[in-house]
């Protein structure tokens, strides 16, 4: 019984035995079948591959930094396939462009293939802001290149900026690389700092049908700096699932920047209106440092129905400019008003100065005297004016200006009365031309005063005027006016100038009386006193400097009754 038992456990040795051979062997048949195929043609399976080039690695996507400008490629290296020579590793080709066509150079190589990760390559030469960046990728071998694949591109923001507006209108290309299947556009801005971030989205541009690569922009403030960039975003379809297992993809267009108008305000002053005769001299003064298109120097009048609309009077470039010379018609007869204006370019006025106006007099000739009035002047609150009323008189050949009177405010009337039979120029000869101006200052409170101009100098002439008795009583009986209120003797009462010549006539036509600068006291050329009655005179008035004044007429001689 032992024997057989020892005999059984033997064999049942020998069975193991044998398996164990068995199965080493064929695991060694296994290797030698692997290694036949793996070196019988270069396929993963040892069969002949179909394709004599590498697969295509999968570019994933692109990712763009607005700081560096730089570009990152993500992809996935080509995959072992019996169908294809096995890939190497992955070439990395960027556009450019020869003489207007579109060309592709190598940037670059990864080694490696047959792992499912996505791999970033970074593209340190790249610059968004120059344009799209468009990628392309291979995989290489020693057999060759495969066919590169499908070209993924960059978005490249651009903007048109209207001052004149104040609106940005901004535009961009699509991102290229994944058949349009983004989900949307977020439109950036940040105006007071440089950083751009979802956060600072203010459109949404979702992917539907008739959708446009543009934003505008409207009523951007003046003076500011404004940056943009947009950003493009994909997320997974219904049952997809990214290969990075990202929950979404998203790459941004470069960054921009502009600085909106700024709001230039020259400072211009209307100095002062100088009027001469026929036209007035308007001085300004305009801000050195202005940076317009033009400058307007616009004026209108006064009427007796109002003031009339602003018309252009002078337009110019040139900021040294000073003065303008105002020759229309009516210009010192009315009070013009002036103001200058600058306009940019955006034909916008953007300044102006304040209103000044000229000086206007007006005299109104009487009988012993002349009536002188001129207008207000305008001056800014704060101020009040001051008007110098002047007089003109040519004596002995030479003009004589006076200072008739100063008015400050226009609290009292801008009226004066100038008597033309002065006291002082009885026996003399003078021009009978009596010529007024006004000079006119701004006196701002607390400052000296400004000159603000004059008025052009009106004139009247004074002609000398007969002033005669109608009867006179050559015999008094108290030496002077008789009872009646009647003078001893004729001669002009009162005239701005002593020549004159008088002669008498009695009823028959006869010449009774003829004297140059002496008056008829009533006698006959026989020393008698002429009868009562009425007799015919002729007086002439031959001041030098003007023409003679000749008056006839009749006079009553008269005797009082005792």
């Amino acid at each position: 019984m032992v024997k057989g038992c020892e005999r059984g456990e033997e064999i049942e040795k020998d069975m193991k035995r044998e398996t164990v051979m068995e199965r080493a062997a064929f695991r060694c048949v296994k290797v030698v079948l692997l290694v036949l195929l793996l070196t019988a043609g270069g396929g993963v399976y040892g069969q002949k591959p179909r394709y004599n080039k590498p697969k295509q690695p999968t570019l994933v996507r692109l990712e763009t930094n607005m700081e560096t400008n730089r570009v990152t490629i993500y992809f996935i290296p080509a995959q072992f396939h019996t169908d294809y020579v096995n890939a190497e590793g992955t070439v990395i080709y960027r556009r450019k462009m020869v003489d207007g066509a579109e060309d592709w150079e190598e940037i670059g190589r990864v080694p490696g293939a047959g792992v499912s990760n996505v791999l970033p390559y970074v593209d340190r030469d790249a610059d968004i802001s120059q344009g799209p960046q468009a990628y392309r990728l291979a995989s290489y071998s020693s057999e060759g290149n495969s066919a590169m694949t499908d070209s993924h591109e960059t978005m490249f923001l651009r903007c048109t900026y209207d001052s004149c507006r104040d609106e940005v209108h901004l535009t961009w290309n699509d991102y290229k690389g994944w058949d349009n299947k983004f989900t949307q556009y977020l439109v950036c801005e940040v105006n007071s700092g440089s950083i751009i971030q979802e956060s600072n989205y203010i459109a949404t541009i979702a992917n539907a049908p008739g959708y446009r690569t543009e934003f505008k922009k409207e009523q951007l403030k003046r003076e500011s700096t404004y940056y943009y960039a947009v950003q493009i975003q994909r997320t997974p379809e219904e049952g997809e699932r990214f290969p990075d297992g990202k929950p979404r993809y998203d790459c941004w267009s470069n960054k921009i920047s502009f600085s909106t108008r700024k709001l230039i305000k020259p400072r211009l002053v209307i100095d002062s209106v100088m009027g001469q005769a026929g036209a007035n001299r308007v001085l300004y003064t305009i801000d050195a440092a202005a940076k317009v298109k033009q400058f307007e120097l616009i004026s209108r009048r006064d009427t007796t129905a109002g003031p009339t609309m602003w018309t252009t009077l002078d337009t110019f470039e040139d900021k040294s400019q000073g003065l303008t010379i105002d020759a229309s018609e009516g210009v010192n007869s009315t009070s013009r008003n002036y103001l200058l204006r600058a306009i940019d370019a955006c034909d916008q006025e953007v300044s102006r100065s304040h209103d000044l106006n000229s000086m206007v007099v007006r005299i109104t000739a009487k009988e012993d005297h002349n009536y002188i009035t001129f207008n207000k002047l305008l001056v800014p609150p704060g101020s009040q004016p001051e008007y110098r009323l002047h007089r003109i008189i040519e004596r002995n050949g030479e003009d004589v200006d006076e200072e008739l009177k100063v008015f400050v405010g226009d609290s009292e009337p801008l009226e004066y009365e100038d008597p033309t039979d002065l006291p002082s120029f009885r026996g003399m000869n003078f021009l009978a031309k009596y010529r007024y101006y006004v000079k006119v200052r701004e006196l701002p409170s607390g400052k000296s005063g400004i000159d603000r101009g004059r008025s052009a100098v009106d004139s009247c002439f004074v002609e000398p005027k007969i002033v005669l008795p109608t009867a006179i009583a050559p015999r008094p009986t108290d030496g002077g006016p008789t009872a009646e209120g009647k003078r001893m003797e004729f001669k002009p009462l009162s005239s701005g100038t002593t020549p004159y010549e008088i002669t008498i006539y009695n009823r028959a036509g006869q010449v009774i009386f003829h004297k140059e600068n002496e008056p008829w006291t009533g006698r006959l050329p026989n020393g008698q006193y002429a009868p009562a009655g009425a007799y015919v005179y002729n007086v002439k008035l031959k001041a030098v400097g003007y023409k003679t004044i000749e008056q006839t007429g009749s006079l009553m001689v008269v005797y009082p009754i005792k």
